[in-house]
């Protein structure tokens, strides 16, 4: 397919992912363009979300046709990967399961594609709690089919809710993260056999952030491990495997703004978690090591040397 190179649905690459290995095999986050005002994030919008520059998108609004051109794109980019990728992740800048940010036709179209691949094994879409509904994601768990897994992945980042809700301003109550679940759960519990056959099986994933404001170096392994239980009791509770997708602060733009001597969570530190959390693994529970976060984090160098030492199953 021939585009334009200044065609704004070709993603700059800043955004663009390599594919690494998680449990499920080969891995590929893609990042399509959000349809919401200036494609930007609605929390992004009204100044939540302190931590990262990712809800504010790449400068432009994005329709359905944009991003159907975009996934074009990323099918030929990627065309040496596909045969091998086996967890395939799927962001926008913000909600992928809000229709207003990422259309259920260009939703539809990526599925449909995911399908094809394979050895995919498991489907995973970023968003937030409110955009987490029982028949939008029942519709999608149909659409991806049997013998493989969808997932919902939240950014809960701590369990402790000042960090999360004063530090992070993530405005996400542990009610409202309850009820999300209990939607999603619904999206399976609520059909009868024959259809539930038809399904994706259902997983969860929570990113969970190594070192953020709001924690020290007295209390930030702490803080990462209490999040982990958190999240397993979360999963044990609604009865869904867990993928914990952990990142380790880093300084972005945005966060300097709120934060300027924060300071970036340590090699060091981010090893004595990981090393408490692998005595939490079980076949129900999975970690993934996050490093690459949209080369948002402008410190390469640490990035590439962390990414070599610390990228785990």
């Amino acid at each position: 397919m021939t585009m334009n190179s200044n065609d704004r649905a070709i993603p700059n690459s800043n955004i663009l992912f390599e594919p690494v290995d998680d449990h499920y095999g080969r891995r590929l986050a893609l990042v399509f363009g959000n349809h919401a005002k200036d494609g930007v994030c609605p929390y992004a919008q009204a100044k939540r979300c302190y931590h990262c520059d990712i809800g504010f998108g790449e400068g432009v609004q994005f329709d359905s046709t944009m991003n159907i051109r975009r996934l074009q794109w990323l099918q030929q980019y990627y065309a040496s990967c596909w045969p091998g990728v086996a967890h395939l992740l799927i962001y926008n800048s913000g909600s992928t399961l809000n229709p207003r940010e990422l259309s259920p036709k260009v939703c539809d179209r990526i599925i449909s594609f995911a399908k094809s691949l394979p050895k995919l094994r498991q489907f995973s879409m970023d968003s937030r709690e409110a955009f987490i509904t029982t028949k939008y994601v029942r519709h999608l768990a149909l659409a991806l089919g049997s013998g493989k897994r969808f997932g919902v992945i939240l950014g809960v980042e701590s369990a402790d809710e000042r960090i999360r809700n004063k530090f992070l301003n993530k405005k996400m109550s542990g009610t409202a993260i309850t009820k999300a679940l209990i939607r999603f759960r619904q999206a399976w519990d609520g059909v009868e056999q024959a259809q539930r056959q038809q399904m994706a099986d259902p997983v969860l994933l929570i990113n969970l952030v190594i070192g953020s404001p709001g924690t020290n170096n007295q209390t930030v392994i702490t803080d990462a491990l209490n999040t982990a239980h958190y999240a397993i009791k979360l999963a044990e509770e609604y009865q869904l495997p867990l993928d914990l997708n952990i990142h380790p602060y880093y300084p972005s733009r945005h966060s300097l703004q709120h934060y300027p001597d924060h300071p970036r969570a340590s090699s060091q530190t981010l090893l004595e978690v990981v090393n408490e959390l692998n005595k939490l693994k079980s076949e129900r529970v999975h970690f993934f090591i996050g490093l690459q976060d949209e080369n948002h984090d402008q410190d390469l160098e640490l990035r590439q040397n962390n990414e070599r030492k610390y990228q785990t199953e």
